[in-house]
């Protein structure tokens, strides 16, 4: 398993890894994990998370490698407040933004080859983002011949926030992408629609691209860490709040909100664009809001459970294909989500079958209207709130690894319990 982001590190791009690790060999396979070592860059990015520790003990071996991404220049630049002059450098030369981590390529391939050498190898799987992971397999794969399964978390070339700085980077990437989804014996997404736009971009065959979406692990959400909401009507955001065209919407329904409904409160456990903290900071009394820049897993999951309501948005309406990770983890927690984004996207049909909560227009009316609708239903104690039980199950990481092993098992070499190994060098 190629996946730069990996315990310690934290975040919400290390869960998938993370969980499939826990549960595959429940399912007959051992994983073998090459990583990145926490430096001060992906420290910063990343944070630190200790508690997903125990979720990885079952790995046969986990290798972690350095990756060359000047840390020490990024460190500084933070803490300037001037990171995005190296990120606005990087995007100009291919290969070194951030989404690549390119300075991990040499030093996991390496360590693949160690591997290969120490344990007899039977599959391949590589996670993005970065796509180093999937440089590394697809070297590998050409020399060995294993099979190889490439894992797209998030769409590359065919997400919203996609944006190449000239027609040379988006050839450059395009040809890089059709290249891995063509050499890979099989192809997850993550949803449905990035499926679609795989098969219709990328011209593959049906049956090589499968769908694993996010999910949540039971163990994490066990029922007594439930809480009844004792600290009043806290609206709780896990994760980033992304920038959408009018900054200030949400903000000012939620002013609204607190002077009709006294003691509402908003609370943000994440990272914020410069705007929408800026935009928070200017609408909203400091009384009215606290806002942490990250908390470590168990916490996250502590702060959702004694949550009143539970926020998520996307950028804009252009991202209906995107679902944010954390929204798996707010169909576990029972309670209820306020969801700002497209009403016909992918996260809107997810908390529709889930019937988890509601999903609204980046409009300040509308938004205020859900937020006093919510409001007096919370004060009642939900009582029609009642979600699908048999739909969120189907976001269990358990079941989602069977998925995940059963490919695994479907591909030539693995089926039967005979699996091939193909030795040789990886030059």
């Amino acid at each position: 398993m190629l996946g730069y982001f990996f315990p310690p590190l934290g975040g919400g791009g290390v869960q998938r890894t993370t969980k499939f690790v826990k549960y595959l060999p429940g399912e007959m396979w051992r994983p073998v994990v090459v990583a990145a070592k926490p430096n001060p860059r992906n420290s910063i990015e990343q944070g630190l998370d200790s508690t997903l520790m125990p979720d990885i003990a079952g790995a046969a071996e986990i290798i972690r490698t350095r990756s060359f991404e000047w840390p020490g220049l990024y460190a500084l630049l933070h803490r300037l407040h001037l990171r995005k002059l190296l990120f606005e450098a990087e995007r100009m030369v291919p290969f070194l933004h951030m989404d690549y981590k390119i300075g991990w390529y040499f030093p996991a391939l390496k360590a693949a080859r160690g591997a290969l050498r120490r344990h007899r190898i039977d599959l391949l799987y590589t996670t993005s983002p970065p796509y180093s992971a999937h440089f590394i397999g697809q070297r590998i794969k050409r020399v060995t011949a294993l099979p190889w399964v490439a894992d797209f978390r998030d769409p590359w070339t065919q997400g919203t926030a996609y944006r190449p700085v000239s027609r040379l980077h988006r050839m450059l990437d395009r040809r890089l992408e059709t290249a891995i989804l063509r050499e890979a014996d099989a192809v997850v997404a993550n949803t449905d629609a990035n499926r679609s736009a795989l098969l219709k971009d990328c011209g593959l065959p049906d049956a090589k691209v499968h769908v694993i979406p996010n999910g949540f692990d039971p163990a994490d959400f066990p029922p007594e860490t439930a809480n009844d909401h004792g600290e009043g009507f806290v609206v709780a955001c896990m994760g980033k709040f992304y920038r959408m065209p009018d900054v200030a919407a949400f903000f000012n329904a939620f002013r609204r909100l607190a002077s009709v409904r006294p003691g509402a409160r908003l609370a943000i456990h994440g990272p914020l664009p410069r705007a929408v903290h800026r935009a928070m900071a200017e609408i909203l009394p400091t009384d009215l809001w606290h806002w942490t820049q990250r908390v470590d897993h168990s916490a996250a999951v502590r702060i959702m459970r004694s949550a009143a309501v539970l926020l998520a948005n996307v950028p804009g309406e252009r991202s209906g294909h995107w679902v944010p990770g954390k929204l798996y983890e707010y169909v576990a927690a029972a309670r209820p989500i306020l969801f700002i984004g497209p009403e016909d996207g992918e996260a809107a049909k997810i908390i529709a079958s889930t019937r988890t909560g509601t999903v609204v227009p980046n409009e300040a009316d509308r938004i205020f209207e859900r937020l006093l609708s919510l409001h007096s239903a919370w004060s009642v104690g939900f009582p029609d709130w009642r979600p699908d039980r048999g739909a969120i199950a189907a976001f269990d990481r358990r079941r989602q690894t069977a998925q995940l092993a059963s490919i695994f098992d479907s591909l030539p070499g693995t089926t039967g319990g005979s699996r091939v190994h193909s030795p040789g060098p990886i030059e």
